[in-house]
């Protein structure tokens, strides 16, 4: 048998042994540091289905108390990724002109994506009346200019300079 292949059985029979005591100190000081992790995803849209861009949706870890933000993307999609899976979150989205959509209490599990989708009635529900009334601008019957000033307007006037023909130009 040539040396070298009985140099790289023997590597192989005892690398494995070799590395043991190092995988059994630095395997459970990784395994501390890592975190499941999961994501929030969904669309924001009206109450015709039409997707709202812009609005502002607001992520609430339950057990940290910390607050992340995001505006939603033309399509009205947004995303939290790389989410703690052992906590609960609560999600909320908002748009001037809408009323405020709130999804409470929501538990993840690792490496799963949880699609929280948000349908913003609209708050303005008051009716707007307007009344219009058709005034004639010009007097077709009568040839004559005339007006009428009422004193305040007279009093008011600058007193410098004053004279009767520029009190006709008021």
């Amino acid at each position: 048998m040539p040396r070298f292949a009985r140099f790289s059985r023997r590597a192989a029979l005892v690398a494995p042994l070799a590395l043991s005591p190092l995988i059994a100190v630095l395997g459970p000081v990784h395994a501390a540091h890592a975190q499941a992790t999961a994501a929030i995803l969904g669309v924001v849209s009206d109450g015709d289905r039409a997707p709202l861009p812009g609005a502002v949706v607001t992520l609430t870890d339950l057990s940290t108390g910390q607050t992340l933000r995001t505006t939603t993307s033309v399509g009205g999609v947004y995303r939290f990724p790389s989410l703690n899976a052992a906590n609960r979150y609560t999600v909320s989205a908002a748009l001037d002109g809408f009323r405020e959509g709130r999804s409470e209490r929501i538990e993840l599990r690792s490496g799963n994506q949880v699609t929280v989708n948000f349908v913003l009635p609209s708050s303005t529900t008051a009716a707007i009346e307007v009344t219009a009334e058709r005034r004639p601008t010009i007097n077709r019957t009568d040839p004559t200019v005339s007006g009428s000033l009422e004193r305040e307007v007279i009093e008011s006037a600058p007193t410098q300079g004053r004279d009767l023909n520029g009190l006709l130009y008021l």
